[in-house]
């Protein structure tokens, strides 16, 4: 389980196997580089968690707060990266993940991604979208 961090799994190596990851609150849960395969990943974009200020201010931290102070706002549960990358995401869930117009995606392509991007790069399968 990862929570209440900007990023989750971080990994450029040449492969790897994600399985049964939890990130709760976060930026963006997995960045991966190369070939990877994600199963039975719980993606919670944003929890009612509110976390107490560990400082005299009397201001209470929410999910949203802190995405908007340190990450510029928008969750981003999967962004595809393009040339030569290989990610299979299978039996995953995306839970209260809002909507593109307040700045968040479950999927997002890099701004050039699409042009690079062949059907057998990306795929994905059962995956079940929660909430709002």
């Amino acid at each position: 389980k990862i929570f209440l961090s900007g990023w989750g799994i971080n990994h450029w190596g040449q492969r790897s196997e994600i399985i049964g990851l939890e990130a709760h609150d976060l930026m963006r849960p997995i960045g991966v580089l190369g070939m990877h395969y994600i199963t039975n990943f719980l993606s919670v974009c944003r929890t009612n968690l509110q976390v107490e200020q560990p400082t005299n201010e009397n201001e209470v931290l929410s999910p949203t707060w802190l995405e908007t102070r340190f990450q510029g706002g928008g969750y981003v549960g999967f962004e595809w990266y393009d040339v030569f990358q290989k990610h299979i995401v299978t039996n995953s869930v995306f839970r209260n993940c809002g909507r593109s117009s307040d700045g968040s995606s479950v999927w997002r392509l890099l701004t050039h991604s699409d042009e690079f991007v062949p059907e057998a790069m990306q795929q994905t399968k059962n995956i079940i979208y929660q909430g709002g």
